[in-house]
């Protein structure tokens, strides 16, 4: 156990708390474990108890938090992709939009053309619908402020 124990405490990061804890732990530990045990009293074996309790506990911690950070990176990677899913979505729906709306057009403009949809009807209704300039200058229809 002492060099499962040992061990662990050197491949923790220096400078980090359990690390330090480890590093002073680590002393006392080797300092009971050099003890001829038939020397050992009652309270040295008890502490030697806590001691390895408390070793272990602050590696238990320690690997829950670990593993806890790591699962929170993942949900975060995981909603951006989530994001980036439901906005790819989002911009293909509006391209099937938009080419709907241009096909739309290019057959009412192809029916105006034969005579099958009253021009004027279609000019009258684009004159009410559309309020942007650029949009009225595309039909050549008058500014909205020029129309009374």
């Amino acid at each position: 156990m002492s060099d499962q124990v040992l061990g662990v405490s050197r491949g923790l990061a220096e400078g980090s708390v359990i690390g330090n804890w480890l590093g002073v732990l680590g002393v006392k530990f080797r300092l009971l474990t050099h003890h001829d045990t038939r020397s050992l009293n009652p309270y040295s074996l008890s502490t030697f108890s806590e001691l390895q309790s408390i070793i272990i506990k602050l590696l238990e911690k320690q690997n829950m938090a670990s593993r806890l950070e790591q699962l929170l990176k993942k949900q975060e990677e995981l909603k951006a992709q989530i994001r980036k899913e439901k906005n790819k979505l989002v911009l293909a729906e509006r391209k099937k939009d938009t080419r709907r709306q241009i096909l739309l057009g290019a057959l009412m403009m192809e029916l105006m053309k034969k005579g099958e949809l009253d021009e004027k009807k279609i000019m009258k209704r684009l004159d009410s619908f559309l309020t942007k300039e650029l949009d009225r200058q595309l039909f050549d229809l008058p500014e909205q402020n020029q129309k009374k």
